[in-house]
């Protein structure tokens, strides 16, 4: 009596085919200084020279990502006359997409955002700033602002996922440098730490920005 093979076992052969798309998503989870071509494929299981068939070099792999990002990140609806509650909304919608891809704090990646698609990045803003009534310059300060928030926010955030940085290692680290005295002479410090280490952070970027926006001075 003959047996027959089991369909269900797997068959020797070429490994399927990867997409483009399956390398960059693996890409964009690697750390800012994790990512190579090798490490994209060490993290797949694949050979490197499958992933050089869809990239040819680190650049334009650097290129893709940052295109394909720019494509993840939608702006809230133009809203001049409520401007700053749309500054709030960009600037929690810009840290959830620093959070989604960590690879964005490498500042090659924002070369290439800025080189490969500035004006689908910026255009949106300075339009809506410009229409609530604020000139070029002072747009430019007001982004900068609601984005150095939100990337320090996304960092922190990050850090303490991963575990990498321990703010509350920091912290002690840095009280001990104050020296023994240190409850004595920054009592205020001191008394500020817990509150610091329970902090929930969307929170924490939110009322910081709301700090920030409700400072700046309607335009004129």
């Amino acid at each position: 009596m003959s047996t027959q093979p089991d369909s269900s076992e797997k068959k020797p052969g070429r490994p399927p085919s990867l997409s483009a798309k399956a390398i960059l998503k693996t890409a964009r989870e690697l750390r800012t200084d994790e990512l190579s071509m090798s490490a994209v494929a060490r993290k797949m299981g694949v050979p490197v020279t499958s992933l050089y068939r869809h990239f040819s070099s680190k650049e334009k792999l650097y290129a893709a990502l940052a295109q394909e990002v720019l494509d993840m990140f939608k702006l809230p609806d133009p809203a001049p006359h409520e401007w700053r509650d749309w500054l709030m909304e960009s600037g929690l919608r810009l840290r959830k997409l620093m959070l989604q891809n960590p690879i964005l704090f490498s500042s090659r990646m924002q070369r290439n955002i800025l080189t490969g698609a500035i004006g689908e990045f910026y255009e949106p803003v300075f339009l809506t700033l410009e229409d609530a009534g604020f000139s070029t310059t002072r747009s430019i300060e007001i982004w900068s602002g609601v984005g150095a928030i939100a990337g320090w926010m996304a960092l922190r955030e990050t850090d303490m996922q991963r575990n990498d940085v321990s703010i509350t290692k920091e912290l002690s680290e840095a009280i001990s440098e104050l020296g023994s005295d240190a409850s004595l002479n920054y009592p205020r410090l001191i008394q500020a730490i817990p509150a610091f280490l329970s902090i929930d952070i969307e929170q924490f970027h939110s009322n910081v920005s709301q700090t920030f926006i409700n400072g700046i001075e309607d335009p004129r």
